[in-house]
């Protein structure tokens, strides 16, 4: 029986991954190992990558994962499993709010409260609601909230 192909993404799925970096390929995601495992039961799995291909084969095989092949075109598949990946079910009108909305399990997105017209921080959160509730205490239009995304420094 000929195995269906299904692709995986690279960066994200299988190592841990918070935006590229040149050369760094991170550690496994635990539990990576399995997911392969037990992908491999019914599917060819191939490996989609933006980086170099030679340098994601070496790191699968310095980090126990079988013999897979690695690409960075893509190729026909049933399914692809990415960190990044939207789905389009025939309108485009959840797929535009997907795309707008974006946010990889992996990014950070903090809200910043401030000041409209001094600038000044007022406070910063992990959470939208969070945010929502604390302008409450202000005048109308005197707070906004900005999203920050990525690591803040």
């Amino acid at each position: 029986m000929i195995k269906k192909t299904i692709c995986v993404d690279f960066d994200g799925v299988l190592n841990e991954y918070d935006g590229y970096e040149e050369g760094d390929l991170g550690e496994p995601l635990s539990g990576s190992h399995d997911f392969i495992r037990e992908l491999r039961k019914k599917y060819k799995v191939v490996i989609l990558t933006s980086r170099q291909k030679e340098q994601v084969i070496d790191w699968l095989n310095n980090n126990g994962f079988p013999s897979m092949k690695v690409t960075n075109r893509k190729v026909p598949a049933v399914a692809y499993i990415d960190d990044r990946a939207i789905r389009f079910n025939g309108s485009y009108t959840p797929a535009l709010y997907e795309a707008v909305n974006l946010k990889p399990y992996w990014m950070k997105r903090h809200y910043r409260v401030y000041d409209v017209e001094t600038g000044e921080t007022k406070a910063l959160f992990a959470k939208m609601y969070d945010a929502e509730i604390f302008t409450q205490n202000f005048k109308r239009n005197r707070v906004c909230i900005e999203i920050l995304e990525g690591v803040l420094e």
